[in-house]
């Protein structure tokens, strides 16, 4: 009777065990695949954020930020899982309030990565003992942004005629655009009204120049052939050498000009005209490489021009110096909103750049300040979100 009870306790059990078995299995799998699952998501994140901050550096070349997105994402994974990065899922935009808001990449500061393993992309996460719960494969994604912060207002550059004067192509076109005369639209605003700075009834807005706001011109960057032998347009005080820091100097600098014959449009102003030559911390812009960091349609430069050449001196220990006394038409306040043509191909030439001219009452005189750094001016690292 005994011996009965053990071989039916025996039988019970041996049944007992083929019923959980694949519910045992099945939990072996469930944990298996989902802490699986959980690494390999936290994988692909990194993988969508190391993509969307190597993207947005390459911006606005949109080509090469869709490039950069798909190398390193694909870093994360190796070989093992291909095409973690599609090319649609690589987005142009800007940061506003808070969200993503789409643009072209000519103008984005923003780029919005999604990393997939997926059937769609066929790279789905193959699972290790899913096939007993019936799910072979899984399918993942993971989203980040990175973008430039912010825009603001600053000056980093100085311009002379070989970027901006009235025989340039794109001022003797809006010229002609408007029935006016070129030398005009290069001219401050007040001094075609017949003011002189100084005047009860000359304001802040009369300094600029008189192209109107909202108009997009390229303009052409000057020769790339190095600091002591050039013919620059375009001139970066992002030197920490550059001697108007302080608030009520960096002002005066902004405001001077030599007095003048009919081209005077500002008084000589004693204390700045001795730091002009040499004037340390300025150097000419000779490597086009650098001019896709400039870009940033959110950020506002006030740009002093010149209707003559800024003169580059030998550098003092390292330090660049030019000699920029001399007449200045007015400042020009504008965003650099993309590259335009490099007219020989790579050569000495290098590329114009297409500015977009802004309204001086909508900027603070106290907001303007030297401003340094990539992106256009002082807009900071790189940021991400999740």
């Amino acid at each position: 009777m005994k011996r009965w009870n053990s071989v039916k306790r025996e039988g019970k059990i041996v049944v007992l065990t083929a019923v959980l078995l694949p519910v045992l299995f099945g939990m072996a799998a469930f944990a298996i695949d989902i802490g699986y699952i959980g690494f390999s998501r936290s994988r692909l994140q990194a993988a969508a954020e190391a993509a969307a901050l190597a993207a947005v550096g390459e911006l606005p070349n949109g080509a090469g930020a869709i490039t950069r997105a798909q190398d390193l994402g694909q870093l994360n994974f190796a070989d093992v899982y291909p095409n973690i990065v599609a090319t649609q899922d690589v987005e142009f935009g800007r940061w506003e309030d808070g969200a993503f808001v789409s643009s072209t990449a000519s103008e984005a500061t923003a780029v919005r990565v999604t990393a997939r393993l997926s059937e769609e992309n066929g790279n789905s996460l193959a699972l290790f003992l899913g096939k007993m719960l019936g799910t072979s494969q899984a399918n993942l994604a993971a989203s980040a942004i990175a973008f430039k912060p912010g825009g603001g207002v600053g000056t980093r550059f100085l311009i002379d005629e070989d970027m901006l004067d009235k025989d340039v192509p794109a001022i003797e076109n809006l010229a002609t655009s408007l029935g006016r005369d070129p030398e005009e639209l290069v001219t401050a605003r007040g001094f075609n009204q017949g003011k002189q700075y100084g005047d009860t009834d000359w304001t802040w807005e009369d300094n600029f120049l008189d192209i109107p706001a909202g108009s997009r011109l390229s303009f052409p960057t000057g020769q790339g052939t190095g600091y002591d032998n050039n013919d620059a347009g375009l001139f970066d005080i992002d030197n920490p050498d550059f001697p108007f820091t302080e608030d009520l100097s960096f002002q005066q600098f902004l405001f001077y000009s030599e007095t003048g014959g009919d081209s005077s449009k500002w008084g000589t102003d004693a204390s700045i005209w001795s730091q002009l030559d040499p004037l340390y911390g300025v150097e000419p812009v000779t490597d086009g490489s650098l001019y896709d960091s400039f870009v940033h349609p959110d950020f506002i430069h006030v740009s002093p021009v010149f209707p003559s050449d800024i003169s580059t001196l030998n550098q003092s220990g390292g330090v660049p110096q030019v000699n920029a006394k001399g007449l200045r038409r007015g400042l020009l306040a504008h965003k650099i909103v993309s590259v335009g043509a490099d007219t020989d191909g790579g050569g000495s030439v290098l590329p114009e750049l297409e500015l977009e001219i802004v309204d001086p009452s909508t900027i603070s005189m106290d907001d303007i300040e030297p401003t340094g750094g990539s992106s256009g001016g002082g807009s900071g690292s790189l940021q991400i979100v999740k």
